[in-house]
């Protein structure tokens, strides 16, 4: 026997099988069974049904058989004939006992849903009273209950979370809270993990707009997996939250952006906030400062101090004796170039007072005078003039770190000018400041003139009493290294040295010196430094482009490349 004749065999009983059992029910008349199963067969809608039934019987085809369709209708016209054959004036009788069961039926649902909905009123009323009263333990109790009701509530979830963390479960509640800000995209969790981030140790939100009830101590060192966190959950938390709340999220993601070298970005994020907040128009004046030293756009930082000027003035109006509005309006007016209105202010608010951050900050404003006028005027053409400016801040602020690097600077520069009237006012401002500040500024001037001898005996008399003198020596020299004037880079280069000899392997000054040593164009002593710098992530933003400027001197386009795409990922947010 061929296969072919096998095949059709097996076809024809396939089909006939089939047709078997779509017949069924017609050859066993399942219909008069079930009629006569359930119902009386003499009734007159039984032998209705059955005759209508009987008389649309016709033959099944293949199309009918295979299309479900075709069921749907048989079993709508079935019901249909069922309803339509039904005696409904032998159910009169039965109505009303159909009506009192439909309403028994209802009582029992309401009962049900309303014993619900008081179990859950009375969860969420022992919440609010064990969270007023700081009762975590009941309210963690209590939540779980609400979770019981409604598992999938976000809401209920961000509070057990909270709870769990002030009981001690930190690493299961942050796991938690972790997974409603970034997976669930929930706000208020994205907003309690922004201010993880941003801030050493934050206070649980007790005010209901996401600030902390207490001053929080900032942070400023975050790792690559933190900085990625964190911009996914600032954009979650300024596109999920309220507008109050959102505000708060942006000031502390422009924050966070500042710190990271992505200044340009929070500085636009700060113009957005000011809007709402006006407060924060002092940050980003003292932000856009900071981008002038580099790209001159001073109109920039007037526009926000000006803006700051007009919030700040009113407050201070309203207390005179507040420190802090007297100290924070002193600042605008000095970023508004109007230094002598913020000196006169800040003594005013000394003699009113008598507090001695209003002196020292005083000091300091002229510090800025001095600086306005170097820059406006010229370095050589102000020397006599700047003098007696800092004599007086030098007076005022005698131990300013702000004053005395700009008494060092302003010393260096009189060193390097032959000229006895500028001695002769060197000689008088150097004798109004302390010993160890004055052992400091002719250890600086002996540094910068080639005499190590000298500078290194001064330096550590000054080192015996200054604790922070790496660092002003590090400032140093970033304010060489970067006016200009080439033929200042090997002073710059001693100074670093110098303060690196005080904190080796420091990373902040490693980087100082790793720039000097780039502009210096000695590339292999700049890569080593700026690479040890790395381990320090507020570092990366300014290493990784100037690792790939030197290696790109150096013809190493491979590393250079991939040094871009890390300066890239650093300095711009997502």
């Amino acid at each position: 026997m061929s296969v072919v004749r096998i095949l059709q065999r097996w076809r024809r009983l396939f089909v006939s099988g089939f047709r078997f059992v779509i017949r069924l029910p017609q050859s066993l008349h399942l219909i008069d069974w079930a009629i006569h199963a359930f119902s009386f067969p003499q009734h007159d809608w039984a032998k209705r049904l059955r005759r209508n039934l009987a008389d649309e019987e016709a033959t099944v085809s293949w199309a009918q058989a295979i299309n479900p369709l075709f069921w749907g209708v048989w079993g709508i016209r079935f019901f249909g004939r069922w309803v339509s054959s039904r005696p409904y004036m032998t159910l009169a009788p039965s109505i009303p006992a159909l009506i009192v069961a439909t309403m028994l039926l209802a009582t029992v649902v309401i009962i049900i849903r309303r014993d619900q909905t008081e179990t859950q009123t009375i969860y969420l009323d022992t919440l609010r009273t064990s969270l007023a009263s700081g009762d975590t333990g009941v309210a963690s109790v209590a939540v779980q209950r609400l979770l019981a009701i409604d598992p999938e509530n976000l809401e209920h979830q961000y509070q057990l979370a909270m709870l769990d963390d002030e009981l001690g479960k930190k690493e299961s509640a942050r796991m938690a809270i972790y997974r409603l800000a970034i997976q669930k995209e929930y706000g208020p969790a994205a907003l309690w993990m922004l201010k993880t981030l941003v801030f050493e140790d934050p206070v649980s939100d007790r005010n209901g707009d996401g600030r902390p009830a207490a001053p929080l101590v900032p942070r400023t060192t975050w790792t690559e997996d933190e900085q990625t966190i964190c911009h996914r959950c600032a954009t979650v938390a300024m596109t999920k939250l309220p507008s109050r709340r959102a505000v708060f999220a942006k000031e502390m993601y422009a924050r966070f952006l500042a710190e990271i070298g992505a200044a340009r970005d929070a500085l636009a994020l700060y113009e957005t906030i000011a809007e709402f907040n006006p407060e924060v128009n002092l940050a980003a004046a003292t932000l856009a400062n900071q981008l002038a030293e580099k790209n001159g756009d001073y109109l920039t930082v007037q526009r926000f101090a000006k803006a700051a000027i007009r919030h700040l003035e009113p407050a201070l109006l309203s207390d005179p004796t507040s420190i802090s509005a007297r100290l924070n309006l002193a600042q605008a007016y000095v970023l508004d170039e109007r230094d002598d209105e913020a000196f006169e202010l800040l003594t005013a608010g000394y003699q009113l007072t008598g507090d001695e951050r209003l002196l020292l900050a005083s000091g300091e404003a002229l510090v800025f005078t001095a600086v306005r006028l170097k820059r406006d005027i010229g370095a050589r053409e102000t020397l006599v003039e700047r003098g007696p400016v800092l004599y007086r801040a030098l007076e005022l602020a005698p131990s300013s770190p702000i004053v005395l690097e700009a008494v060092v600077q302003f010393s260096i520069e009189c060193a390097e000018a032959d000229d006895q009237e500028l001695r002769n006012v060197r000689k008088k401002l150097l004798s109004g400041v302390d010993p160890p500040a004055m052992h400091f500024i002719e250890g600086t001037v002996a540094l910068m003139s080639g005499d190590h001898e000298s500078a290194q005996r001064h330096l550590s008399l000054a080192a015996n009493e200054w604790k922070n003198m790496a660092g002003l020596l590090n400032n140093l020299a970033v304010t060489l290294s970067q006016n200009g004037d080439t033929a200042k880079l090997p002073q710059a280069l001693r100074l670093s040295d110098a303060a690196l000899d005080q904190l080796p392997g420091h990373p902040y000054l490693l980087e100082t010196r790793g720039q000097i040593l780039l502009r210096m164009e000695r590339y292999e002593e700049a890569i080593v430094d700026l690479e040890a710098a790395l381990k320090e992530p507020a570092m990366r933003p300014l290493a990784h482009p100037s690792l790939a400027i030197a290696y790109e001197k150096l013809g190493e386009d491979d590393l250079a490349e991939q040094h871009r795409r890390l300066a890239e990922r650093h300095s711009t947010a997502p």
